[in-house]
């Protein structure tokens, strides 16, 4: 099965051709008959006249691939010398078979061996005819070296087996020397194949050349052995010299014939770029013969010879030599040659993979080179920008300065800057990069600038979004806090420069906490969205607008030192506050209240605080308003700081105590109950006003605190009094609550442990609200219940001045009903307010509550109350709020009156 696949592989690469192969039949008929029986003397031309085919059909295929019009000139050259040289072979087996066979003269000495000799320099000729390949200079001369050694070595060997025997021979008549011309040829015919061989082609060339060899190698052979053999000075033939002679034709026919069938138009340079450096065994293999034939002629002849052959080893030892220290400079200069390769390779792939645009500038600041990148970065083709000045591909703002910084870097050899500039896109876009620029004008490589641009456009305009982000508003995209402050310190600065004065106007928007409660978060950013788009319609491009905060706004105006051209900006911002918002669906009317301060030498912060009081003043005075900052304002708001501060300290030094206020029924002038009312004495400053403190109780949260030390007091008071003071075993005690109490989840269960710690019956308990709070606290009627559970009686307070309507009184469980004291003040027999104080009371009878009428001052007050059926009052008339030492004998007192009360009157301590 190997046989068979080698054979095939053979005859498709060797013997392809159909000549070819019936040449090869030819001839391995013929190489039995040679090698078969000895010849004689006399059947050499017999011998010649058989083996001539073979070297015609040899020539003829040399002669075809020579006019085949696909090869290379250098080719089809080689292989006319080939057909030339083996024309002499063929004209030179006639001349012998002439002189043998027909002039009966020994060939051997004849003229016949002149076309044999002519033989060498055309095959020679042709040999070197082929393309060498040979790039550098170290090859050459490795080539070279290569060459004489085999040219020693093929010399010495045939030399010792051919030339020497024949000079011992002592022949001297010309045509008898003429024979010595076939080993001199022989010794080129080792140099043009080894030439050949060492071509070291990897192309599809390589196989007709390798077979050429082999032929000529097969011929040389044949002559050095037939020389060898021929020791007695006569010709003879046959065996095994011409059996080589034969393997030699048919070997150079089957070159020829694949080199025509093989040829594919190859062109000089695609020939010779098949051409690769290879390690040869040619050159070793001629010193190895070499220094087997002196180990032979050592041991053959030990006193003969020796000195030539041992110059020769010596000659091709020198040459080894040469060629070793050839190899190893080679080796070291390809190693150099590879290592630049490598790191020029390194670098090409680093400039086009690189991400940056490398550019460099010749002196006159025009490109030069520009990296791949250029198309990606700044949408050029890299060709177009080549020769053109860098500055025509950046934007003119930026021309000017672009070109004096390169300037500068020019001026300084090796020295490195930074720069950032705008390069123009081809459709107008800008790429802001950032280039760093190296001087490299002493670098021969680089003659030049290096410049080392990077895209870092998405960078900076993210830089600028975090830096908007940092200073403005997400939501309204208005300046933030930080931002405005800064605003205001710059205007400030700047007016004190002019002698000018800036404003700043603090707005909030009114009842936003309720639109956020009832319609949700994101209804309200929407309604802060549409009122920052509103007031910045009202200020000029100067001016700034911010949000601080929740629905706090704030304007900055610079020059806004006309009193009277801010009144008509107040009057603006209102205005435009008084058409509805479009929130969804829902239309909403939103009011602000502003406070305007005017700098006048304060510092940023205090003209904020400034600001910020004024708002609040305005939101006191009703909202909807804006107030300008006096200094009064501030002076109020350090007196609130150290008022909460005290009241602090009062509480924890207990300086709050309950004072009491009857309630009479207006029929019979007897008390029938008492409202607690909480009053607070200030260390070293005297009473401060319910008005005062109890909103700053509300706002710190401790009212809840408070609130639930007066209910356990009051009905620990009401109970011992209802024990202790004969006819007041049913009097009820009032306490008034705090809207923050009811949103208490523990208040029902601390009203319940006043009670039980008291023992006060619940009945007894009235607990008082306002209209406001039943309004602002949608959990307020399940407290109620929770309250009218126990059984604690409930009292609406200021009844008359709010919301009122039937639909309120029907909802909450009420007990009571409490005519404001603004009614009663200024009610007179035809003062339309009368008629109010009638409805309430009609109202409270037809419902079933009692009606009680506070701020009772003058006699004819009671007399017309009394006329109207109110069941109760109470006033200072009858008395204003008593400490409990002082109202213990007003009680006592009072229980002894016939139908008249005991006025106190404005006596008592205050309202």
């Amino acid at each position: 099965m190997q046989l068979s696949t080698a054979w095939k592989r053979l005859s498709q690469v060797v013997l392809g051709g159909v000549i070819t192969r019936f040449a090869a039949v030819y001839a391995l008929i013929l190489l039995v008959w040679l090698l078969g029986v000895p010849k004689s003397h006399a059947e050499s031309s017999l011998i010649n006249l058989f083996t001539a085919p073979i070297s015609i059909v040899a020539c003829v295929l040399a002669f075809r691939a020579s006019r085949d019009q696909r090869l290379p000139d250098e080719l089809r050259r080689a292989w006319m010398f080939i057909s030339l040289a083996y024309a002499m072979q063929n004209l030179g087996d006639l001349s012998w078979f002439y002189f043998d066979k027909i002039l009966g003269i020994d060939p051997s000495a004849s003229l016949a061996n002149i076309p044999f000799v002519l033989f060498y320099p055309l095959i020679i000729a042709g040999l070197f005819s082929f393309p060498q390949g040979i790039r550098t200079r170290m090859e050459r001369v490795k080539f070279t070296l290569d060459v004489l050694t085999v040219l020693v070595g093929g010399a010495i060997v045939i030399w010792y087996f051919a030339i020497r025997p024949a000079i011992a021979r002592g022949t001297t008549d010309l045509l008898t020397l003429l024979p010595l011309a076939h080993p001199i040829g022989d010794i080129l015919i080792l140099v043009g194949v080894a030439a050949v061989l060492l071509r070291r082609s990897t192309g599809p060339g390589r196989r007709p050349l390798a077979l050429l060899g082999a032929g000529l190698l097969a011929g040389t052979c044949a002559n050095v052995l037939w020389a060898a053999v021929d020791q007695g000075g006569r010709y003879d033939t046959g065996g095994i010299a011409s059996a080589l002679w034969v393997v030699g034709y048919v070997l150079v026919l089957a070159a020829a014939d694949l080199e025509h069938r093989g040829a594919g138009g190859l062109s000089k340079d695609e020939a010779l770029a098949q051409i690769a450096p290879r390690f040869s065994l040619v050159p070793y293999l001629a010193v190895t013969v070499v220094f087997v034939v002196l180990v032979f002629d050592t041991l053959q002849h030990p006193r003969l010879g020796l000195l030539g052959l041992v110059g020769g080893v010596g000659a091709l030892t020198v040459l080894l030599v040469a060629r070793q220290f050839t190899s190893v400079r080679e080796n070291a200069i390809l190693l150099s040659e590879h290592a630049t390769r490598a790191g020029e390779a390194r670098f090409h792939a680093l400039v086009q993979g690189s991400y940056d645009v490398i550019m460099t500038l010749t002196e006159d600041l025009r490109i030069q080179f520009a990296s791949p990148s250029v198309e990606r970065i700044l949408g050029y083709d890299p060709a177009v920008l080549i020769g053109r000045p860098v500055t025509d591909f950046v934007i003119p703002a930026d021309v000017a300065a672009v070109s004096a910084f390169l300037q500068a870097t020019l001026q300084r050899p090796g020295a490195t800057n930074t720069m950032e500039w705008h390069f123009r896109r081809p459709n107008g876009e800008e790429v802001r990069a950032e280039n760093l620029t190296t001087n490299l004008i002493e670098d021969p490589r680089v003659g030049g600038l290096l410049l080392n641009a990077r895209d870092i456009t998405e960078r900076h305009r993210l830089k600028e979004q975090l830096a908007h982000q940092a200073f403005h508003d997400p939501l309204t995209n208005l300046a933030n806090r930080s931002l405005f402050h800064d605003r205001v310190s710059h205007a400030l600065t700047r007016a004190s420069r002019r002698h000018a004065r800036a404003a700043i106007v603090l707005l909030d928007l009114d009842n936003f906490k309720t639109v956020n409660d009832s319609l949700g978060h994101a209804q309200g950013d929407a309604l802060l969205v549409a009122a920052a788009g509103r007031l910045r319609t009202c200020v000029r491009a100067s001016d700034t607008v911010a949000r601080l905060g929740g629905d706090e706004f704030a304007l900055l105006l610079e020059d806004g030192d006309d009193r009277a051209e801010l009144t008509r900006f107040g009057e603006r911002i209102a205005a435009a506050f008084q058409e509805p918002f479009m929130v969804g669906d829902r239309r909403l009317v939103v009011t602000i209240s502003a406070g305007v301060a005017v700098a006048d030498g304060e510092g940023t912060e205090e003209l904020l605080r400034n600001a910020d009081v004024a708002m609040y003043i305005a939101k006191d005075r009703g909202r909807g308003r804006y107030v300008f900052f006096e200094r009064w304002m501030h002076d109020a708001s350090i007196a609130k700081l150290e008022l909460q501060a005290d009241l602090q300290l009062a509480l924890e030094a207990r300086e709050f105590e309950i004072h009491y206020q009857p309630i009479f029924k207006l029929s019979t002038y007897e008390v029938i109950g008492l409202e607690a009312l909480l009053r607070w004495t200030r260390t070293g400053r005297g009473d401060v006003p319910p008005s005062v403190f109890v909103p700053l109780l509300e706002e710190s949260g401790q009212v809840v605190g408070v609130g639930r030390w007066v209910l356990r007091e009051a009905c620990r008071q009401a109970a011992h009094w209802r024990q202790t003071l004969p006819g007041y075993e049913h009097l009820s005690i009032t306490v008034n609550l705090s809207s923050l109490q009811l949103l208490d989840a523990s208040f029902i269960q601390d009203v319940d442990d006043a009670l039980k710690a008291a023992a006060l019956p619940a009945s007894s308990l009235v607990l008082e609200l306002t209209e406001s709070i039943l309004m602002q606290n949608d959990s307020a009627l399940d407290v109620l219940r929770g309250l009218k559970g126990l059984g604690v009686r409930i009292a609406m307070d200021d009844f008359g001045t709010g919301y009122s309507s039937l639909s309120y009184l029907h909802r909450f469980p009420l007990d009571i009903l409490k005519i404001d004291k603004s009614f009663i003040g200024a009610m007179d027999a035809e003062d339309s307010r009368a008629f109010v104080v009638q409805t309430v009371i009609a109202l409270g009878d037809q419902l079933g509550l009692p009606t009680i009428a506070e701020g009772i001052e003058r006699p004819d007050q009671v007399a017309m109350l009394r006329r109207l059926g109110c069941e109760g009052g109470q006033g200072f008339y009858f008395s204003g709020p008593l400490p409990p030492s002082a109202l213990e004998p007003y009680l006592a007192s009072q229980a002894l009156r016939d139908n008249t009360p005991i006025l106190i009157g404005r006596a008592s301590t205050g309202p």
